[in-house]
């Protein structure tokens, strides 16, 4: 029995989807829109793992024989695996980010609950306040360890779908486009969040991100 070409491509690629592969349409959408404008033309949040880490295969075999790409932490492929969850390109990154005084731009678009587990010990550090003058070529100043570590676990637990709908609402309201944050310090929030984590942190031990509860409201009504 001769059975037609397109029957036969959807019975593959339904075997596929139920064994929690990737339907091969599916992973030329991917590759294609990555060739487009790499992770900023998806909404990583829902990507499923499966896709997350077809991606980190395909990205890792693009860049294997470009060692400027390969090398350079702040490549846009680097940032690419830093946002998908690629544990050891995350490893590095973050201590990219500790010595060189970056933004956590690409560690918060990442919307990985187990960054702030990584970032808590930054937050509990000892940093002056106010910050060091402007750097040469500087327009805004660098913020200590401590005070970037605190924005990134802000604007993650607001971003996260790994949390609950709760956390992510109090961690908008709190630490996400207010102008009434301008009143609030950078040290007030930095204790703010380091009580939160204290009466947190057996959550995140056990990777229970779900039942992560709320902290103290910063922004009276």
């Amino acid at each position: 029995m001769k059975i037609a070409p397109i029957v036969l491509f959807l019975f593959v690629s339904f075997c596929s989807l139920s064994r929690g592969e990737i339907a091969p349409e599916r992973k030329k959408q991917l590759m294609d829109r990555y060739y487009e404008s790499g992770t900023s033309s998806f909404d990583v949040r829902k990507l499923t793992n499966e896709e997350k880490q077809f991606l980190i295969t395909f990205i890792r075999e693009q860049i294997v024989n470009d060692p400027s790409e390969k090398n350079n932490i702040r490549s846009t492929s680097n940032e690419a695996l830093v946002v998908l969850g690629d544990q050891e390109v995350t490893t590095r990154f973050l201590a990219h980010f500790r010595e060189s005084g970056l933004d956590g731009g690409t560690l918060i678009d990442s919307n990985n609950p187990k960054l702030i587990e990584l970032l808590s010990t930054d937050l509990f550090q000892e940093d002056p306040w106010p910050p060091p003058p402007l750097r040469p070529n500087e327009d805004l100043p660098t913020l200590p360890l401590s005070y970037r570590a605190c924005q990134v676990i802000e604007l993650l637990l607001a971003d996260s779908p790994s949390f609950s709908k709760e956390v992510n609402e109090w961690a908008t309201r709190n630490f996400k486009y207010d102008p009434r944050l301008h009143f609030v310090s950078m040290p007030e929030r930095r204790a703010s969040l380091r009580k939160w984590w204290k009466e947190n942190e057996h959550f995140f031990k056990s990777k229970d991100y779900k039942s992560v509860k709320p902290g103290d409201e910063l922004l009276k009504p």
